[in-house]
């Protein structure tokens, strides 16, 4: 792809007039988003936009169908959830009836999470020891974004990162 990604938060916990303005704010990015050509923005853990008070969905169906350069990636660890706000199934909701795709990512079993780990690994560069590669295969269980987050923090913590992940894990 040759581009970095760009990281935005936005945390909000607005009312009334105030929820119309973040609201608006958010369209016109999206706008802006739209004239420079083809742009995927990632909503992670978007099950959780559901305690928006902005009122995201008419705005998420206005991307999806007049914004065509564009494309909204949802991602989340709780999948009815996530699907029960984006309401694709139901006839109340902005988003009703239009096309969406789920991808549901079940754990890898252990050969598969060694190679994820090396191949991770080595698209970066670094060596890894093959008892540490083991231990976070035996402990993390396949579950793909423990291990992709074991590896992140690797490169920051060394071993010591799988008993956070293991930690975030439990929390």
């Amino acid at each position: 792809m040759g581009k970095e990604p760009i990281n935005v938060h936005i945390l909000f916990a607005l009312k009334g007039e105030a929820s119309n303005k973040v609201r608006d704010s958010i369209a016109k990015a999206f706008d802006a988003l739209n004239e420079l050509g083809r742009v995927a923005v990632v909503l992670d853990e978007a099950q959780y936009l559901r305690y928006s008070t902005v009122g995201l969905r008419p705005l998420l169906a206005h991307v999806y169908d007049r914004l065509r350069n564009v494309t909204l990636i949802m991602t989340g660890s709780e999948v009815g959830l996530l699907h029960d706000f984006i309401g694709i199934d139901d006839p109340s909701s902005p988003l009703y009836g239009r096309y969406g795709l789920t991808i549901e990512l079940r754990p890898f079993d252990e050969e598969r999470s060694r190679q994820f780990l090396r191949r991770g690994f080595e698209e970066l560069g670094v060596r890894v020891d093959e008892r540490v590669i083991e231990r976070a295969v035996e402990e993390l269980d396949g579950v793909v974004g423990w291990l992709v987050y074991f590896g992140r923090l690797y490169l920051e913590k060394g071993a010591d990162a799988i008993d956070e992940v293991k930690e975030m894990g439990l929390s």
